[in-house]
């Protein structure tokens, strides 16, 4: 094996963890409830919107693992 594939596998692998954080970060940062939103209503809005980042989430996963194929 030569150096030039063992520093892409290793630069693909990091830039994949980044690239994760980044959105995760980004669909945590939006799922959040603004300040000026309280009550019951908002309430059911901000766990629809958690709900829907989980799935966001698990689907990116999904694919993911099916684009190693």
């Amino acid at each position: 094996m030569n150096i030039n594939r063992l520093i892409n596998m290793i630069v693909r692998r990091v830039m994949r963890q980044m690239m994760s954080k980044g959105i995760d970060a980004g669909i945590d940062r939006f799922s959040k409830p603004r300040q000026d939103e309280t009550g019951p209503q908002h309430k059911a809005r901000k766990d629809a919107s958690r709900k829907l980042a989980q799935k966001a989430q698990k689907s990116g996963r999904l694919v993911g693992r099916l684009g190693r194929f």
